[in-house]
């Protein structure tokens, strides 16, 4: 059964929550269109989190104001710096939450 978008929206914000914690931003920055390579990093992460949570690319999108295909690509980022770093104790803290 597909989530709708009502539930969805607790899950990604518990997850850009998580995100702006773990990389110290805050959570409007998340949100803005911002460059900042630490805001990037975050929104990344909030974007895999959510997909991990099993929310739909364009969920995600719809309450991060970003199209899916930008989700998509975020979160094959998020993937790629990850890759391998599993161990590290600030990454399985956040992942171990899910």
């Amino acid at each position: 059964m597909r989530m709708t978008v009502r539930e969805a929206k607790p899950l990604v914000l518990t997850c850009m929550a998580d995100a702006a914690k773990m990389h110290g931003v805050r959570v409007t920055e998340i949100l803005m269109r911002g460059r900042r390579d630490e805001v990037v990093k975050a929104r990344q992460d909030a974007m895999l989190f959510a997909s991990d949570k099993g929310v739909s690319s364009v969920n995600i999108g719809m309450h991060m104001d970003r199209d899916h295909s930008t989700v998509l690509h975020g979160i094959a980022r998020a993937r790629q710096r990850h890759e391998g770093r599993a161990k590290e104790p600030i990454f399985k803290s956040v992942r171990s939450a899910q």
